[in-house]
């Protein structure tokens, strides 16, 4: 080990792409590398779907605020304007869920539907979760036959 970390160790930036090679050639034998395709031929192909949906209210009110930069609807200090600044980011924030902003979520701060309602992709995955749930049961009950 001594020995691999002195050849190695001090590789300077210009060296690095020569003793890439040599290093790789070295670890071949030492590093168990297995791809999916090849462990699990079974395994289905990858498919993606896109769900496309509204926002909820609250989504849409600070989506205009942060656009309009009304910085009165985030309940924030003079200080913290400089985090909505960047527009970009606070959108994509904004189309998340709306709490991850200090101030939006009400108070007390419990758990509960409101953290559901308040985001459009949230009351999609409850959707999508409710349906996939009674389908999984549905199948488990006619696979337990």
């Amino acid at each position: 080990m001594e020995d691999f970390v002195q050849y190695f160790g001090n590789i300077i930036s210009d060296e690095k792409l020569s003793f890439s090679d040599e290093l790789q050639s070295l670890l071949k034998p030492f590093l168990l590398r297995r791809v999916k395709d090849e462990v699990m031929k079974e395994l289905p192909k990858k498919s993606e779907v896109i769900f496309y949906t509204s926002m909820s209210s609250v989504q849409k009110k600070l989506y205009k605020a942060i656009l309009t930069k009304d910085y009165g609807a985030f309940h924030v200090e003079q200080s913290n304007k400089t985090r909505l600044m960047n527009i970009l980011l606070q959108l994509r924030k904004c189309c998340g869920h709306p709490y991850i902003f200090p101030g939006i979520e009400p108070e007390p701060f419990e758990m509960g539907d409101h953290l559901i309602k308040a985001s459009g992709k949230m009351q999609l995955l409850d959707k999508l979760l409710a349906f996939l749930k009674s389908r999984y049961i549905f199948l488990y009950i006619l696979t337990s036959f």
